[in-house]
């Protein structure tokens, strides 16, 4: 019963009744279904037969391009994305054919189609002969297409003439086929675009590329790129200070105050009728000969200084150092 469903599908769809195709799909039919063509031959000493699968029904909806027909087998689990393949067969003037046409020439072209899109545009499409040394495009003749007789199984019986194996299909391309296909999950590749654009059909190009712009995903983010605001402030430089050494001002601020103590310091300096007493020093010093500069205060505050003690000498005879003069150079 199931066999005659599907006999009765693929006469449906070639005659166009929409109505009694989708009757038969509701009731079980495959909606992958082929049609079947055999080959009957007369060769010298015996006969022979081949049989093959060739159109699918869904491509049989395309060529015919009734869209409804097509967007009820696609909502029943037909594979839109799948190749689409069918064989025709070798004819022979002579009612006796030869053992070596028989067994390398008797389906003389084979049709290819790399998805359903493909053929419903007319483009990508291959024809090779039984060599496969022999290729064309398809369709051909300004959109000729060869495919089988009619009928769900077609039975061919010494066939002598081009007519007596296949029928001559002018193809169209039509947009509600194609829109029967992109809805019911047809994809859109590259070359499926390029396949549109050349068709001819202004309309149909238009729907292929406003499927693309719909269904294709979103782009990944570009990568982060570190801008001039996410970069860090610069700091500004800092020499390296160490334990031992002063800054400009305080080493200036020591050096004058060195040079005062001395200046201070030295009996050469003070007035004969004044004594250091009167100037409000506190001159004590130790019995090495040395004075305690911790000693050595005014009324207000002392004077800043650089070590604990200095030698009686060493004030008498200070002199102005640069201390940012490297040891032992300011001897030269």
């Amino acid at each position: 019963m199931s066999g005659s469903k599907h006999a009765e599908l693929i006469e449906a769809v070639e005659q166009g009744d929409v109505l009694r195709a989708q009757v038969l799909l509701d009731g079980g039919a495959n909606p992958e279904a082929c049609k079947v063509v055999t080959l009957k031959a007369k060769l010298k000493n015996n006969l022979v037969t081949d049989t093959v699968q060739a159109e699918s029904v869904l491509a049989l909806a395309i060529i015919h391009g009734n869209d409804r027909i097509v967007a009820a087998l696609a909502e029943k689990g037909a594979n839109v994305n799948a190749s689409i393949f069918w064989k025709t067969s070798r004819y022979s003037i002579e009612r006796t054919w030869k053992q070596r046409t028989w067994d390398t020439e008797h389906w003389m072209w084979s049709y290819q189609f790399r998805n359903a899109l493909c053929l419903a545009l007319g483009r990508a499409g291959r024809m090779f002969k039984w060599d496969r040394r022999t290729t064309m495009d398809a369709p051909i003749n300004e959109g000729k297409l060869g495919i089988n007789k009619h009928g769900a199984s077609v039975i061919l019986d010494s066939p002598q003439m081009p007519n007596d194996v296949r029928v001559w299909h002018q193809h169209t391309t039509s947009p509600a086929v194609i829109d029967a296909l992109l809805s019911g999950g047809a994809e859109v590749t590259e070359e499926i675009r390029q396949c549109a654009e050349t068709c001819g059909n202004l309309q149909v190009y238009e729907m292929i590329c406003s499927h693309i712009r719909t269904t294709e995903p979103a782009s990944d983010p570009p990568p982060y790129e570190l801008r001039a605001a996410d970069e860090p402030a610069a700091k500004p430089y800092s020499p390296p200070v160490h334990a031992n050494t002063f800054s400009a001002q305080n080493r200036a601020t020591e050096h004058l105050a060195d040079t005062l103590a001395a200046a201070v310091l030295s009996p050469a300096t003070l007035p004969t009728h004044c004594s250091t007493s009167q100037k409000g020093y506190n001159m004590s010093s130790h019995n090495d000969g040395t004075f305690p500069l911790s000693h050595l205060s005014r009324s207000s505050s002392s004077p800043p200084a650089r070590y604990d003690t200095l030698p009686r000498n060493a004030i008498n005879s200070a002199a102005p150092v640069d201390p940012l003069e490297p040891a032992g150079e300011s001897s030269r």
